[in-house]
């Protein structure tokens, strides 16, 4: 399954990619973060590979982020790797005006075992998850 979503930000586009770029604000507009573990490499460069930790409801779950690209603002792409499921995120900023920024992520799942189904069932609630993680960054940005 794959999608793209998109929204623009009131911000300069140095702004958006200097908040984006600092792990210590994701606890600030990515909902259920808890934290980030690096395993290997280095923190925003390609090859890094960090445990991240989240709360779904009462739940932990816990995914390995490994950073493929990192030549912002045209691309900041990962692959998030959790139970029955991969998900590769490409990021794009690109400049609209000296004060709006769009940001714009395609976003890729592969599913094993019992997660096809849910995904052939359910395709939209991941295109909604995709588009919070967005509106939650917009806001966070935008109050900055």
């Amino acid at each position: 399954m794959k999608f793209i979503c998109s929204i623009d930000i009131n911000k300069p586009i140095l702004d958006v990619l200097t908040l984006f770029s600092n792990l210590e604000n994701r606890s600030l507009w990515m909902e259920g973060y808890r934290k980030s573990v690096l395993i290997s490499g280095t923190h925003g460069q390609p090859g890094a590979k960090s445990e991240l930790e989240f709360l779904a409801g009462k739940r932990k779950v816990k995914m390995i982020e490994t950073i493929k690209v990192n030549s912002l603002p045209d691309e900041f792409t990962c692959t998030y790797e959790a139970s029955g499921v991969i998900n590769t995120v490409k990021c794009m900023f690109t400049e609209i005006t000296d004060t709006t920024t769009d940001f714009c992520t395609v976003q890729e799942f592969q599913f094993k075992g019992r997660f096809r189904v849910v995904a052939f069932f359910m395709p939209r609630i991941f295109k909604k998850q995709a588009t919070k993680y967005l509106t939650g960054f917009k806001t966070f940005c935008e109050s900055r």
